[in-house]
């Protein structure tokens, strides 16, 4: 087993210290999910209260399982895990934490299951090389079925990447309990911002469910101590430090201007076209021949192209 968890990470870590390897966030996404999986069901086949911790160059992956009823707080990286090796030392990119703060009674019926909660920690050293540098994520106001087009907020990674995944028998802990608690002390990495700019410091946990990464703000609480952040969560997920700023006015002003004058000068192109369009309609008879026909089916086509563009600049005004 353990033999076999290493062939694993050995893999992993050599993907994840070669960006151009992979190119698609969906199939960075499910190498993250299968790293989760894995560390769980090792964790779910050692001893009971024990944590064993596997370093490579690119991840450290730390997985055990509780046993015991009542509340407990862990720390993550723990001096008193198992290593594969004991002469290796922390790396020294590893400056991140986590404090896993829970009562088992976050399982409904523990006492009855007589089974084991397994707990899986990542810390990675790069992830952030496999997504974009910058996110935008818009968000609109209002009540009930009528939105209107709010702020577009922009983010970006101020941290690197830490994964929390808790598990029992084959059930997934992953609702927001009042009974779980995650600190995670993240370290600031130096960034090169745009001073002009307002940005403000975020905790984001990642969203998965649309095959690629976005981050939500709600369920993390952010405290700033210098060039770290403690997110405290309700939450298990994977965490991360965002600088967050809404986009400027004059450039969403700039934009829906821009849109607007593109919308009336393709209906005016449309108008004019469609008006050639009747007309060879009408004088068909005429002037019926090819080349009166090509024409038409010009015309048909450039209708239904400035069709589709004013469609699209509709939808994004709206």
């Amino acid at each position: 087993m353990v033999t076999g968890k290493g062939i694993f990470l050995d893999i992993v870590s050599f993907l994840l210290d070669s960006p151009r390897l992979i190119q698609k966030q969906s199939h960075v996404i499910k190498l993250h999910q299968q790293i989760l999986s894995h560390g769980l069901l090792h964790g779910s086949s050692i001893s009971g209260d024990t944590f064993h911790m596997f370093q490579r160059s690119a991840l450290v992956l730390e997985v055990g399982q509780v046993q015991n009823e009542g509340q407990r707080i862990l720390s993550f990286p723990s001096r008193k895990a198992t290593r594969e090796v004991k002469d290796y030392s922390q790396p020294s990119w590893l400056t991140d934490s986590v404090e896993l703060d829970f009562n088992t009674w976050i399982v409904e019926n523990f006492q009855e299951l007589n089974d084991s909660i397994s707990i899986a920690v990542v810390f990675y050293k790069n992830f952030s090389a496999f997504l974009p540098e910058r996110f935008l994520a818009q968000y609109g106001y209002g009540y009930g079925s009528i939105l209107h087009r709010g702020l577009d907020m922009e983010y970006q990674l101020h941290s690197r990447i830490v994964a929390v995944a808790v598990q029992t028998g084959q059930r997934i802990v992953g609702a927001r309990s009042s009974r779980l608690k995650v600190k995670a002390r993240l370290a600031h990495l130096n960034h090169t911002v745009n001073r002009q700019i307002m940005w403000n410091i975020s905790c984001g946990l990642a969203d998965f469910s649309q095959g690629n990464v976005q981050f939500s703000m709600e369920g993390c609480q952010p405290i700033q101590t210098g060039n770290y952040s403690l997110c405290q969560c309700n939450h298990v997920g994977t965490y991360a430090v965002l600088l967050t700023t809404y986009a400027q006015p004059d450039e969403l002003q700039f934009q829906d201007g821009f849109e607007v004058i593109a919308g009336i000068g393709c209906a005016l192109c449309a108008f004019f076209v469609f008006l050639t369009f009747f007309i060879l309609l009408v004088l068909w008879r005429k002037i019926s021949g090819a080349i009166t026909a090509l024409k038409i089916q010009v015309c048909i086509a450039l209708i239904g192209a400035y069709a589709t563009i004013l469609k699209a600049l509709h939808d994004s005004l709206t």
